[in-house]
């Protein structure tokens, strides 16, 4: 099946004017996607981070301060800010109780592993500074730095790393190296 075939199946004959640009937008949302978070508010909370929308993010805790621990589809809003590389509003997050080292239900993650995969430099060093755990392990017993390496062999050297990856993993790798992150 093609990745349109497959992405109109999830919206399940909708009446749209483009559903496949929608679910790539994170407009729509499966009724699956929906029972994964246990209210509304804590999905709300979640698509304003995934949209970037640090003021609604900002009232919705000010409300419910423990809004930034809530653990909609298994992870932290920390967590997805740190993939997405939102470093202002992992800060928020952060300052507003967000735990730097929560561990996501998926794979035993944490923001540390997100930003390192997802080569977010400047939410990386931010987690760092406030004192994420560079050594802690996910369920497959890997760090961050060992995600960055596993992507192109688990003893790639710097160079190998930028003919693999891009200068973006080399940065990544070096940052987590600095404290004996393996």
């Amino acid at each position: 099946m093609g990745i349109k075939k497959f992405l109109l199946s999830l919206v399940g004959g909708r009446d749209s004017v483009d559903p496949v640009s929608e679910i790539l937008r994170g407009e729509f949302e499966s009724p699956l996607a929906r029972s994964a978070y246990s209210s509304e508010q804590e999905r709300s909370l979640h698509y304003a981070v995934a949209r970037g929308d640090l003021a609604t993010v900002q009232k919705m805790i000010a409300g419910d301060p423990s809004m930034a621990r809530a653990r909609g589809i298994g992870m932290q809003p920390l967590h997805r800010a740190a993939m997405d590389g939102r470093v202002e509003m992992a800060a928020y997050l952060i300052s507003a109780g967000a735990d730097v080292n929560a561990l996501d239900e998926m794979f035993g993650w944490t923001p540390l592993h997100y930003a390192a995969r997802n080569r977010q430099l400047g939410v990386l060093q931010l987690l760092m500074a406030r004192g994420a755990d560079r050594k802690v392990r996910d369920d497959n017993g890997h760090t961050p730095l060992a995600v960055v390496l596993d992507e192109c062999g688990a003893d790639a050297d710097s160079q190998h790393l930028v003919d693999c990856m891009g200068r973006d993993y080399t940065a990544v790798a070096d940052i987590l190296r600095s404290d004996g992150g393996a």
